[in-house]
């Protein structure tokens, strides 16, 4: 019998909100919050549906052409590791790295906000390196948008700008493993109804952030997107310690 719970819908709903206005997507919130109620299988095909409907939503309300150079050189990366990262997630369950991840975000993102008044710079190989690893750890771990940001973070990018490119970059790695997680078992047919009420969240959290980016300034947009990586550093690794 189709079922939903509505603890994971009301998790969509905020975490795309959340994941709208800050540029980083709503994995990194609804991953860990939503494997307190279903599954951790479950839960990743779950974030990567909710992400290809968001992730569409975002790019189309945020559109920004300026961008699009950009998106087509790094999508490909980030397309390519998030399948090789949904297919290792077939066969292993990776707590460890979610430990590895959480730290990740805890440095880089402490770091990143106390010299966020500083030009940080990266070359176009660590960029490309970093959205490598980004995608592996979204189609492994479930989450890897808050790696993508600090890459996308060292650019001049206005936020019309980040929230379109990031978003572009995710929505073909997301549609990926998808596909791959259905076709591994990851959604019974007793959870086919979170696929329609998943869109709806992803249609409203979308517009709903989008109207709090056009209410922040570019100051603040750059420290909230630092201090949501942090904090969700910290709930990775709870989470990673609580397995």
């Amino acid at each position: 019998m189709p079922h939903l719970e509505w603890e994971i819908l009301l998790i969509a709903l905020v975490s795309e909100i959340l994941g709208t206005a800050s540029g980083l997507g709503s994995s990194i919130l609804f991953l860990p919050l939503a494997q307190y109620f279903e599954s951790p299988h479950l839960v990743m095909v779950l974030t990567a549906i909710l992400h290809v409907f968001a992730n569409g939503f975002r790019v189309y309300l945020f559109w920004a052409p300026r961008g699009f150079l950009l998106l087509k050189k790094l999508a490909p990366v980030f397309f390519i590791s998030t399948g090789l990262g949904a297919t290792l997630a077939l066969w292993t369950t990776p707590p460890f790295y979610k430990l590895f991840l959480g730290i990740v975000l805890v440095v880089f993102g402490t770091l990143r906000f106390f010299l966020s008044d500083r030009k940080v710079k990266i070359n176009e190989k660590k960029r490309f390196s970093l959205i490598a690893i980004a995608g592996l750890f979204t189609g492994w771990v479930g989450t890897g948008g808050a790696i993508r940001a600090l890459a996308l973070s060292t650019l001049s990018l206005s936020k019309y700008e980040f929230i379109f490119v990031s978003s572009g970059i995710d929505f073909g790695g997301d549609a990926l493993r998808a596909l791959i997680y259905l076709g591994g078992g990851f959604l019974g047919l007793d959870h086919v109804l979170y696929i329609p009420a998943l869109a709806l969240c992803a249609w409203a959290g979308s517009r709903i952030g989008k109207m709090l980016v056009q209410k922040i300034s570019q100051s603040l947009f750059e420290k909230s997107v630092l201090l949501i990586i942090v904090t969700m550093g910290v709930s990775t690794i709870v989470h990673g310690l609580m397995e």
